[in-house]
């Protein structure tokens, strides 16, 4: 679980990597990173501006995680 109590709105990173330092989280490339984006909206928003990275939104509870595999109807 991503732990974001230090989190707040209208924080702002320099960009992802310092980001990823701040959660605490591993640096990712290619579809790893996007993943890990798309867990992290779970737990807040964020707006982009350039590199840097603009939390809009911190969740008290962190979003239904979906699971699309298998749903494809033949």
């Amino acid at each position: 679980m991503l732990n974001t109590n230090e989190l707040y709105i209208n924080q702002t990173f320099k960009n992802y990597k310092f980001l990823c330092e701040f959660l605490g989280q591993p640096v990712k490339v290619g579809k790893g990173k996007q993943l890990q984006w798309k867990e992290w909206e779970r737990y807040f928003s964020y707006r982009k501006e350039g590199q840097k990275i603009i939390i809009t939104d911190v969740f008290e509870t962190p979003k239904e995680k979906t699971d699309h595999r298998g749903s494809h109807n033949i």
